[in-house]
């Protein structure tokens, strides 16, 4: 529970601060010198809450195929009629990465699961 909820103040942080600095799962230092502008969003409910944190999906270039199946059959796809024109090419619904499409659609923020073991 801690990881998730230090994972969604972290993913707020990343979308409206200034130069941001912090340490991955791994202990690697990540730098973001400004906010992020496009955003590839693996987790199901990030998808959601990046929506409702940025106020819109303009930042979300591509999302888990279940979180758009999701956002066409909930409230969040009616008041963000444009989400439901996101890209799920880069994301399979399995959280596989589609690399040949993830840099076709050049990210500059990817949030992925981190909970697998390496």
């Amino acid at each position: 529970m801690k990881k998730s909820l230090f994972a969604l103040m972290f993913f707020a942080l990343a979308l409206n601060a200034g130069q941001i600095s912090f340490k991955d799962q791994d202990g690697n230092t990540v730098k973001l010198n400004e906010p992020a502008k496009r955003v590839a969003m693996f987790p199901i409910p990030l998808a959601s809450f990046s929506m409702a944190v940025d106020n819109g999906n303009s930042r979300l270039v591509t999302i888990n195929p279940v979180a758009k199946r999701a956002l066409s059959e909930h409230i969040l796809g009616r008041i963000f009629p444009d989400a439901l024109n996101l890209s799920t090419n880069g994301i399979g619904a399995d959280f596989t990465p589609n690399v040949e499409e993830l840099i076709k659609l050049k990210p500059d923020f990817v949030m992925q699961w981190g909970h697998a073991a390496t």
